[in-house]
């Protein structure tokens, strides 16, 4: 049985033990990588190409709101699929996020099987368009 491919994910939050917290809750057929902050994630987006996009909403300097608008503008990064993560249920957040493009939104802390499938169905969803 061969392994399933694996999949680039950047994880974008300023709690730096919340990268911990994915890594640990995910498979290793995810290849992640982490950063603190909008900047940052962007920089990197520059130099790797992701599958699929994890932020935090509430961070300094640049919120995921604001980060998610951005991407949206990257030629490269215009279909990716983008999971909005926060500590608050707000839902202006969610309304936001979907106007922005935002593709999912997670309340942490999360369940490690309820993001797992979150990740898998934009994924599929994402192969099929």
């Amino acid at each position: 049985m061969s392994k399933p491919a694996c999949k680039k994910l950047l994880y974008v939050d300023d709690a730096r033990y919340m990268h911990r917290v994915l890594k640990l809750s995910l498979p290793e057929n995810y290849a992640i990588e982490c950063v603190d902050n909008g900047l940052s994630a962007l920089e990197i987006m520059q130099q790797q190409r992701f599958d699929i996009i994890i932020s935090d909403i509430n961070m300094p300097n640049m919120t995921g709101l604001e980060l998610l608008s951005k991407i949206r503008q990257l030629p490269n990064y215009k279909k990716t699929p983008v999971l909005l993560m926060s500590a608050e249920e707000n839902p202006d957040y969610r309304q936001q996020g979907k106007k922005l493009g935002a593709d999912g939104f997670i309340i942490k802390p999360f369940k490690p099987d309820l993001i797992e499938q979150c990740l898998t169905t934009l994924l599929n969803k994402n192969s099929d368009a």
